[in-house]
C-alpha cells in the first residue's frame, strides 16, 4: 500500500500526522513512534505499545554493547517535549 501525506512543522518542531497514515499505521494514542535517520532517509516505526515491538526495533541498528531492558525503560518513559 502506497499512502503519501505531507505536514508541516510547527515552531515547537511538533508535526500532525494526517489522518490516512494515522489509520493506515493503525496509531492510537500510547503508541511509540521509533525514528531513524540514515543516509538522509527519515524511517519511522511503530511501535504499538508492545515490549516486544520495541526490542526488535532496537535490534534493528548496531547500538553495540546495551543492556536492552533499561534501553527499552528509557525509550518508554522519555520525558515528552
Amino acid at each position: 500500500m502506497l499512502v503519501v501525506e505531507k505536514s508541516k512543522v510547527s515552531k515547537r518542531f511538533q508535526v500532525a500526522i494526517p489522518a490516512k497514515i494515522r489509520k493506515a499505521l493503525n496509531l492510537k494514542e500510547g503508541d511509540i513512534l521509533i525514528w531513524t535517520f540514515i543516509d538522509g532517509k527519515l524511517m519511522i516505526d511503530v511501535v504499538h505499545d508492545n515490549a516486544e515491538d520495541i526490542l526488535r526495533l532496537l535490534g534493528k541498528v548496531d547500538m553495540g554493547p546495551t543492556n536492552a531492558s533499561e534501553d527499552m525503560d528509557e525509550v518508554v518513559n522519555e520525558p515528552e517535549g
